[in-house]
């Protein structure tokens, strides 16, 4: 069971600088399955507050902050944004992300925001060879999830908590338990948002979430002793996952 969970490490593109951005690439690849990576923009309205400094921080914004992971990464990786920044220009964005490799789009705006876009989200998937991913919270409806199904998503991500970084008390496990049993395995469920701990991990992994992305909690031991400390949190994490 547990080798079978991803470990998903979530980065801002171009932060601090794209240097540094590569060489985090770099590195954790040795130690991750996938990435998942964020495309600064002025308002990520979903992020906490880490992740929204990052966005703040990073070098270059917008789309042209994708096209420095070109050849880059040596993992799978998904391309996070918001759908609003790109409602104008929705061609050059996904035509860019199928360029640099990437192998589908996370908007967590689109299915709170712009529910009736989401046959033209999947349409450009297809027209570009992306595959369709979806992010919903943990009041997201039951049978809007049943209906997402029918697009073949190449996963669903849930937010454990509000937003990025923020631990709340919400009930988990609970949550987790309902969703994946209504996704069952007509595709993977990635979860994320405040997890930093092992025992967040193992728990995780005994709900048999496909995936677990990481991000806050490694952007902070990042910024308070460098990227040897993030990669040691990285390390540990996976070792639960292959431990259990």
């Amino acid at each position: 069971m547990s080798p079978c969970t991803k470990l998903i490490l979530y980065l801002t593109a171009t932060y601090p600088n794209v240097d540094t951005f590569l060489t985090m690439l770099e590195t954790c690849s040795s130690v991750v399955d996938m990435f998942e990576i964020g495309v600064p923009t002025e308002n990520p309205k979903y992020d906490g507050p880490t992740v929204r400094m990052t966005h703040r921080e990073a070098q270059i914004r917008g789309v042209d902050a994708l096209k420095v992971v070109k050849g880059r990464i040596s993992k799978d990786f998904v391309v996070m944004a918001y759908f609003e920044d790109y409602l104008n220009n929705l061609d050059k964005f996904f035509e860019t992300s199928s360029e640099i490799g990437a192998k589908s789009i996370l908007f967590p705006d689109l299915l709170f925001d712009y529910y009736d876009m989401v046959n033209l989200y999947y349409r450009k998937c297809l027209d570009y060879g992306l595959k369709p991913c979806f992010f919903i919270s943990s009041k997201f409806p039951y049978r809007e999830v049943e209906r997402l199904l029918k697009y073949e998503p190449y996963f669903i991500y849930l937010g454990l908590q509000a937003c990025s970084g923020i631990r709340l008390p919400i009930f988990i496990e609970r949550n987790v338990k309902i969703y994946k049993s209504i996704i069952d395995n007509n595709c993977p469920l990635i979860v994320g948002f405040a997890i930093r701990r092992p025992e967040d991990v193992e728990l995780l992994i005994k709900l048999n979430v496909d995936g677990i992305v990481i991000g806050s909690a490694f952007i902070k031991e990042f910024i308070t002793c460098g990227l040897e400390c993030g990669l040691k949190l990285l390390e540990s994490l996976r070792k639960v996952i292959m431990g259990c």
